[in-house]
């Protein structure tokens, strides 16, 4: 079973990850790949663990654990899905 959260995008475009999801994936601060999944989910990567996935754009991931997300990616979403599959985070539009 998967736990998702629900996170919304603030007034400046960004999400707040949280520290806990980003230690289990081991993500670091800096600059992050996003890579794609399907038509609804991106998975984030650190850029030198990415070399296998279908980055389709470059994020940077604050120290405060936000991310502001490119708008050709989310489009029109504003709120989004947040979990872990296989150590990885993955993100989706939420319904």
């Amino acid at each position: 079973m998967t736990t998702k959260i629900i996170r919304e995008m603030d007034n400046h475009g960004r999400i707040t990850l949280g520290r806990g999801l980003m230690n289990l994936c081991s993500l670091k601060t800096g600059c992050v790949a996003l890579c794609r999944i399907d038509e609804k989910q991106i998975m984030l990567k650190n850029i030198n663990d990415a070399e296998k996935c279908t980055i389709i754009a470059l994020a940077k991931l604050e120290t405060n654990s936000r991310i502001r997300l490119p708008k050709e990616v989310i489009q029109e979403a504003t709120k989004f899905e947040i979990y872990v599959k296989d150590l990885n985070l993955i993100i989706e539009e939420a319904h």
